[in-house]
């Protein structure tokens, strides 16, 4: 059975953050770099999220 999305997300998430972090201790540099380590997806070719978006505006 396949993993949804949001479930897949998360596992991404927890690999930076671990469960039960309150999350009023990171600052939006912290969130920064979390979202640069972005691992690409199988499910994009390959492609990592931030660049398809950004693409897909053009």
């Amino acid at each position: 059975m396949g993993m949804g999305l949001s479930e897949y997300t998360n596992r991404l998430v927890r690999q930076y953050i671990p469960k039960n972090t309150d999350f009023c201790h990171l600052d939006g540099q912290d969130v920064k770099q979390i979202q640069y380590k972005q691992k690409a997806r199988k499910k994009i070719r390959f492609g990592k999220p931030k660049r398809r978006f950004f693409r897909a505006l053009k």
